[in-house]
C-alpha cells in the first residue's frame, strides 16, 4: 500500500519459515518520491499477485481515512539530560509535514500527512479493481 519504487534485493528481507512466508521492507527511501526510482528491477508499487485475501480485502474496507492517522508518529523518542534517545510511546504529531522531526528534547518519525492520503488512495484503488473483479481474491 506505500507503493515502494527500489524493489532490489538488499531492500528486502524475506522469511525462510514455510509455515509463515512473510516480507519486510527495511529500506523504503524511495516509497513516496515522484523522481526518485530505480527503473532497473522489479518494483512493488504494484500488485504483482494473482488474487489477495478476502479476509485481508474485509479488513481494508472496514478503514477510515482517520484511522491511519496514527502512522503519523510510528516511533517517538526523548533525549535525556544524559543526551541519550530513549523510546517512549509515540504522542501527538508535532508537525504533519514532517515525517522525522526534532523539537528540542523529542524525536518523532512517521508518515507526512501526504503519504498518508497516498497510502488510502491506493486502498480504495485496490478494493476498487476486488469490486471490479480486475484482482480476485481467495
Amino acid at each position: 500500500m506505500i507503493g515502494h519504487r527500489d524493489g532490489r534485493e538488499g531492500n528486502f528481507l524475506v522469511s525462510k519459515n514455510d509455515s509463515r512466508r512473510q516480507v519486510f521492507a527495511i529500506d523504503n527511501g524511495s516509497t513516496f518520491n515522484p523522481w526518485g526510482y530505480n527503473y532497473f528491477v522489479p518494483n512493488w508499487d504494484v500488485i504483482r499477485v494473482a488474487a489477495v485475501r478476502k479476509e485481508t480485502v474485509d479488513r481494508l474496507r472496514k478503514l477510515t481515512r482517520a484511522d491511519l492517522d496514527f502512522l503519523l508518529v510510528v516511533s517517538q523518542l526523548e533525549v535525556g539530560e544524559d543526551g541519550v534517545a530513549r523510546q517512549v510511546p509515540p504522542g501527538k504529531s508535532r508537525d504533519d509535514d514532517e515525517g522525522a522531526l526534532r523539537q528540542g528534547t523529542t524525536i518523532q518519525f512517521g508518515l507526512t500527512r501526504k503519504e498518508l492520503d497516498k497510502v488510502w488512495g491506493r486502498i480504495q484503488e485496490l478494493i476498487a479493481e476486488v469490486d471490479s473483479g480486475k484482482l480476485p481474491v481467495f
